[in-house]
């Protein structure tokens, strides 16, 4: 199993989703029916200067986009949730494949507060224009994993000083999913942390790869950006599959990424 960055859009698409909004999940949904559509939440795109991926191929030029969605979660501590997501082409295994992961965050002049924490992983079919996504069931055995984290922070290709947060699952063969017009296949980290201004101008770089050794772990240049919050403004909604019931609203603010090009 492979997933690469997917760099068949347009750059007509890329102005749409532009001005498009940034669909989110609440992480409590994802064992739950797997398809939802968020309304009026706010993000933007940045280009990488080299794509990440989980699972994966050196893709191809142009570089993907990241998404930064802040999808509104508050747990009992006051921590709040976000997703740092990015397109990606996806290649299923057809043998058993142990697949890895992970999220480099900070860098020596800049490194990762403590109170900064990776939860997990999810990969996603998304319609770019009408924003529903639908949650790809054989990714979930993707968990988190200090051993892949220690190796990804270890590796001499890393960005010196960041964070890493490492995930790794057994995936089983399986029919990739077919996709319609406008639908792309979306790789997202979840994010928490009780200040998100504590990401303000940390460095990102993402990792994949496999225990294959035709597809082995590769890394991707840092992502030098500066990471802005606003206030509070938008209200979401999230809408199950199962009889598109209405789970609920909640406050969400949008994480603006400002290119430092």
């Amino acid at each position: 199993m492979q997933i690469e960055s997917n760099s068949n859009l347009s750059e007509d698409t890329n102005k749409e989703l532009l001005m498009s909004n940034c669909k989110t999940v609440n992480k409590k949904s994802i064992n739950q029916p797997k398809i939802w559509q968020t309304f009026s939440i706010a993000a933007v795109l940045i280009s990488l200067a080299q794509p990440a991926a989980a699972c994966v191929m050196a893709p191809p030029l142009p570089p993907p986009n990241i998404w930064i969605d802040f999808h509104g979660d508050t747990d009992n501590n006051g921590k709040q949730e976000f997703w740092i997501g990015q397109e990606v082409s996806l290649f299923p295994p057809t043998s058993p494949t142990n697949c890895k992961c992970g999220l480099g965050l900070g860098n020596l002049t800049n490194p990762l507060s403590g109170m900064v924490n990776v939860l997990g992983v999810m990969i996603t079919k998304t319609n770019i224009l009408t924003h529903i996504s639908e949650v790809l069931q054989p990714f979930t055995p993707l968990q988190p994993n200090s051993n892949v984290a220690t190796q990804l922070a270890n590796d001499p290709r890393a960005n010196p000083g960041a964070t890493w947060f490492g995930f790794g699952g057994l995936i089983n063969a399986f029919n990739p999913p077919v996709l319609g017009l406008n639908e792309v296949i979306k790789l997202w980290f979840e994010v928490e942390t009780p200040k998100p201004q504590l990401l303000n101008g940390l460095q990102i770089q993402f990792a994949g790869g496999s225990d294959d050794p035709s597809h082995e772990i590769e890394f991707f240049a840092p992502i030098n950006d500066t990471i802005s919050v606003p206030e509070p403004s938008v209200t979401l909604s999230i809408v199950g599959l199962a009889g598109l019931m209405l789970l609920g609203h909640r406050r969400s603010k949008s994480l603006v990424i400002k290119s430092s090009k």
